[in-house]
């Protein structure tokens, strides 16, 4: 459970969460991943507890198994300026076709809708000329 404040309107500030509890802190690992004794209490050992979070598992903002922190600029550093512009080109190209597929659905989509609305409006007007030709008639009828 994450703990947070709020400040109501009338100004007073209120704190929600598990007393005592830090941002940050686990619960049930020490900074040097052994398990802490709510963490035996819960997981047995330390097998069943890297087995449910292994090691290597990719998680945002995370460090990879060998202590290191693997993101796009490390990758980007470690490319030459010739596989940069490449996978540059490749991104850009990947969002100019998501951006024309995304433009083709929205034409597609006007072209149903001002299809529908061309087919109602002739019902519209068809069903407003004959009542147009009733009336001139019953009109005719009683002269």
């Amino acid at each position: 459970m994450r703990k947070w404040t709020c400040v109501r309107s009338d100004g007073e500030l209120y704190h929600h969460g598990i007393k005592g509890q830090k941002w940050g802190v686990r619960r049930f690992q020490n900074k040097n991943g052994s398990l802490t004794l709510l963490g035996k209490k819960r997981y047995g050992s330390k097998e069943n507890f890297e087995k449910q979070y292994p090691k290597d598992a990719k998680v945002k903002g995370m460090k990879a198994a060998n202590g290191t922190k693997k993101t796009a600029r490390n990758k980007a550093r470690k490319m030459t300026n010739q596989e940069l512009a490449e996978a540059i080109n490749r991104l850009d190209m990947k969002e100019q076709y998501t951006n024309l597929l995304n433009n083709r659905k929205r034409i597609e989509s006007g072209k149903s809708h001002a299809s529908k609305f061309v087919d109602d409006m002739i019902t519209v007007m068809t069903v407003s000329n004959t009542a147009l030709n009733i009336s001139m008639v019953m009109d005719e009828l009683k002269k």
